[in-house]
C-alpha cells in the first residue's frame, strides 16, 4: 500500500536566490520568480509516495530539491503533480538514460511543471524502480499578496510548446551522449512523440512496469531496444530456417506500404495499426498500388473496440474490419476525437477481408512463428506492451524484420551533435548478434524522424514486452475491385509470375507456374519456398552459347545468354526452357524443334538464311516474351503438328 503523506509544514516563504546552480538543474529545468509571485516552500517528510497539497491556492510552477539515487541501469524515478481537477503534470522524470550518475543532486528542478496556468494542486505522486528518491522540499510560484495573474490558453501553450521543445532538445544531447557510452543501437532526437505533456503521453507509453520503453519517445533512428542485451535469452539467438531479412517495403523491387500517418494527441494508435496492416494487404492482394487511404476515425467511432481517449485493441480491430468492412478517409476523416458513428458520410468503397488470427507462441523458437505469419499474410499488427501481464502498450503495424550479425554498421541520422555519432559497428562478442529486429510502420508522422521516415526498428532483448500480432487472411473483397483485376506479372521476364499475396488466383492462365516468382524485379530470383529463401536461377543457367552439334534439352533449363542454331544443326526442346534478360534464339539456316517442351519468353530471329525450321509437336508450347508478337522471321519454315503459340 502507498504511504500517504500529509501536509505537515505550512507553506514558508524563502528567496529565490537561496538555490544553487547544478548540472541537473539548468536554467531550462529550473523554476523562475517573475514580477507579480512569490516563491514558497514545503519541506518534506521522507519515504513519500503520495504527498497531499492545500488546493485552495492556485500555483503558476512547482519544483523539487534533494537527491536521486540510481542503482542500475534499469533504475528510474518519476514525480507526477495532480490539480484539483484531475489534470497531471510531469515535474520530473529521470533515469541512467537521462543523466548516467549513480547519484544525482537537485535544485530547484522542474519539467512540465515549471510553468503551469495557475492551477489548483491537490497532490504529488513518487514513482520509482530500483532507486531511491530523497525529496526534501518542494518550492511553489505563487501569486504575490492579493494580485492573481491569469494566463489565457493561448499564452499557456505558447510559453509550454516553446519551453517543452527547449528541455526535450536538452535531454535528447543527455540520451545521444549515454547511448553512445554505452554502445547503444539507437540515437535520439526532438519527436513529435517526445514533445507531448505526460497525460498524453503515458497514454500511449504506459507509466511503469518490467517494459516500461524508457526513452522510446525520444527515439529517432538505429534500432531502439527493449530490455538489457546481456539479459536476453540465448536461445532467441539460435539458427532459425527463415530467411534472415524481409521487408514489404521492399518486395518485387515495390514498396506495398502506404504512407506514414499520425495520431495527433490521441490514444488511437491501435486503430491506425489495423488499418495499417488492411491498407497494404488491398495492395498485395491485388498486386499494385492502390494506396488506399482508409478511414481509422470509421474504426475508432463505429467497431466498439476501444476510443480515442482511452485507447483499444488492435486485434479486435482489425477482426472488425474484416467482418463489417471498412471505407475511405474522406467518408469519415480523422478528427483526434471519440464522434458519434452517425457522423459518417458517403462512401464509394468497403474493404473486408475472409477473417483474422493471432500468432501463438510468437515469443519462442526465434520467433519463428512471427516471421511465417509476416512472410505468409503480409504485415501484422504488434507492437509493445509496457507491463508484462497487462495489454497497455503500443501497437504498431509490424512490415518487416531483419537479423543482427557481426560487423554489421548500424547507421544514425538527425540534427544531435555528439561526435563521432553517425555509426556504430557489431563487435565480435555482441550479445546482439544473431538476435532478430523487427520494423514497425508508427503513427506519429514523418517529418521529425529523418532516414527511418516514421518507422521504428525494434529489438526485443525481453521477449515479455513484444506485442502479440494479429493478422488478416484472403481473400479481399472490395467495391471496386473483384479478383479479375488481381494484376499478374513477370516483370522480370525470367518465367515466372507475381499475384500478389495469398493462392494462386482463379484468373491465371493454366500455362502460368504454380510456383509464384520470389522477386518479380530480378530476373535471377526464382520461386520462393515458405521460408522465405528464394531459388537462385544463376545456379541453373545453360553454359550453351553455340549449337554446334544435334542438341536435346529434356531436363529444365534457364538461359540468359543468345543460343546460335547454324545451318545443320537441331535444337530439341522437351522440357521447360526459360530466356531471360533479353536472351533469344538466334537461326542461322538450323532448326528448332519443341517437342513436348515449353519454351517460355521466347525471341527468335532468323539471320542471313532462308534454309531456317520451326517445328512444335506433340503438345509443344511456345510462350512469346511479354510486351511482344510472336512473328515467324522471313526465310523461316514454320511447321505447327500439335502444340500451341500463347
Amino acid at each position: 500500500m502507498n504511504k500517504i503523506c500529509l501536509l505537515l509544514i505550512l507553506s514558508i516563504s524563502v528567496t529565490f536566490s537561496s538555490f544553487a546552480q547544478s548540472t541537473t538543474s539548468s536554467p531550462l529545468f529550473q523554476l523562475t520568480k517573475d514580477k507579480g509571485y512569490e516563491m514558497r516552500s514545503i519541506v518534506l517528510p521522507q519515504s513519500c509516495e503520495s504527498f497531499s497539497l492545500d488546493d485552495s491556492k492556485s500555483i503558476a510552477g512547482l519544483s523539487l530539491t534533494g537527491k536521486i539515487y540510481l542503482h542500475s541501469q534499469k533504475s528510474f524515478v518519476r514525480v507526477i503533480l495532480i490539480d484539483k481537477d484531475g489534470n497531471e503534470y510531469l515535474a520530473l522524470e529521470m533515469s541512467r538514460l537521462f543523466n548516467d550518475n549513480d547519484s544525482l543532486s537537485l535544485f530547484n528542478y522542474c519539467e512540465e511543471t515549471k510553468t503551469l496556468p495557475n492551477i489548483c494542486p491537490s497532490k504529488l505522486l513518487f514513482y520509482s524502480n530500483d532507486a531511491v528518491m530523497d525529496i526534501s522540499s518542494i518550492t511553489m510560484k505563487v501569486s504575490h499578496g492579493d494580485i492573481k495573474r491569469n494566463m489565457t490558453q493561448a499564452e499557456y501553450k505558447n510559453i509550454s510548446e516553446q519551453q517543452k521543445r527547449a528541455q526535450v532538445g536538452a535531454i535528447v544531447n543527455n540520451i545521444n551522449e549515454n547511448n553512445e557510452k554505452h554502445n547503444r543501437l539507437w540515437r535520439a532526437e526532438v519527436t513529435d512523440l517526445s514533445l507531448l505533456r505526460w497525460e498524453d503521453k503515458k497514454k500511449i507509453l504506459g507509466v511503469d512496469g518490467e517494459c516500461y520503453p524508457t526513452g522510446f519517445e525520444y527515439y529517432s533512428s538505429g534500432i531502439f531496444e527493449f530490455g538489457d542485451a546481456e539479459d536476453s535469452q540465448s536461445m532467441m539467438r539460435n539458427s532459425s530456417p527463415y530467411v534472415e531479412s524481409f521487408d514489404w517495403r521492399n518486395r518485387h523491387g515495390t514498396n506495398w506500404i502506404t504512407p506514414v500517418k499520425h495520431q495527433s494527441t490521441g490514444n488511437s494508435c491501435w486503430a491506425f495499426a489495423a488499418v495499417g496492416v488492411t491498407e497494404a494487404l488491398v495492395n498485395l492482394y491485388f498486386n499494385q498500388e492502390i494506396d488506399y487511404d482508409l478511414s481509422e476515425q470509421e474504426v475508432i467511432s463505429c467497431s466498439g473496440c476501444g476510443t480515442n481517449s482511452s485507447g483499444g485493441y488492435e486485434g479486435s480491430a482489425l477482426n472488425w474490419i474484416s467482418s463489417h468492412g471498412i471505407s475511405e478517409e474522406n467518408s469519415f476523416p480523422f478528427s483526434n476525437s471519440d464522434e458519434p458513428c452517425s457522423n459518417k458520410g458517403g462512401f464509394s468503397e468497403l474493404i473486408t477481408m475472409s477473417g483474422t488470427s493471432s500468432v501463438h507462441n510468437h515469443t519462442i523458437n526465434n520467433n519463428d512463428s512471427v516471421k511465417k505469419a509476416l512472410i505468409k499474410y503480409g504485415p501484422l499488427t504488434s507492437g509493445f506492451m509496457y507491463n508484462n501481464g497487462s495489454y497497455h502498450g503500443h501497437a504498431m503495424t509490424l512490415v518487416g524484420y531483419s537479423t543482427i550479425h557481426e560487423g554489421d554498421t548500424i547507421r544514425f541520422f538527425g540534427g544531435y551533435n555528439q561526435s563521432p555519432n553517425n555509426f556504430v559497428v557489431i563487435q565480435n562478442g555482441d550479445n546482439r548478434i544473431g538476435k532478430t529486429y523487427w520494423i514497425f510502420k508508427n503513427s506519429y508522422g514523418t517529418n521529425r524522424y529523418y532516414e527511418h521516415k516514421g518507422y521504428a526498428y525494434v529489438l526485443f532483448n525481453d521477449q515479455s514486452c513484444f506485442r502479440t500480432p494479429y493478422y488478416a487472411t484472403m481473400p479481399i473483397t472490395s467495391q471496386i475491385y473483384s479478383e479479375s483485376d488481381i494484376a499478374i506479372t513477370d516483370n522480370d521476364g525470367d518465367g515466372f509470375y507475381s499475384w500478389g499475396i495469398g493462392q494462386k488466383p482463379s484468373c491465371c492462365p493454366s500455362w502460368i507456374p504454380d510456383q509464384q516468382d520470389g522477386d518479380d524485379s530480378d530476373y535471377t530470383v526464382g520461386p520462393m519456398d515458405d521460408f522465405g529463401n528464394v531459388y537462385n536461377l544463376t545456379a541453373h543457367v545453360s553454359d550453351i552459347v553455340n549449337a554446334t552439334t544435334n542438341t536435346t534439352w529434356s531436363i529444365k533449363r534457364y538461359i540468359y545468354n543468345n543460343i546460335v542454331v547454324p545451318s545443320g544443326v537441331t535444337l530439341t526442346i522437351q522440357d521447360d526452357v526459360i530466356f531471360y534478360n533479353g536472351a533469344k534464339i538466334i537461326l542461322e539456316g538450323g532448326r528448332l524443334h519443341v517437342d513436348g517442351g515449353h519454351l517460355t519468353n521466347a525471341v527468335i530471329e532468323n539471320v542471313n538464311s532462308t534454309n531456317s525450321n520451326i517445328i512444335i509437336s506433340n503438345g509443344g508450347i511456345i510462350d512469346k516474351a511479354p510486351n511482344t508478337s510472336f512473328e515467324i522471321p522471313v526465310g523461316t519454315t514454320f511447321q505447327l503438328n500439335y502444340g500451341t503459340i500463347q
